[in-house]
């Protein structure tokens, strides 16, 4: 007798934000899809958190 069976999906699509299924207001969802769209059409470098921006060879002492 089989009493469960399970499926994982995993990396279907590229992303780091994971929307909260209750606190996510209309406002907070508009954001993520037009970052979406922006990395869509530039790439996934054009818009990131400033600590994962690599300081250029100039900079560096």
């Amino acid at each position: 007798m089989i009493r469960l069976i399970g499926i994982k999906f995993s990396s279907l699509v590229e992303g780091t934000i994971q929307m909260d299924l209750f606190d996510d207001t209309a406002d907070m969802i508009n954001l993520y899809q037009s970052l979406d769209k922006i990395k869509l059409r530039f790439g996934t470098k054009a818009v990131m958190r400033s600590i994962n921006i690599e300081p250029s060879q100039k900079n560096k002492k």
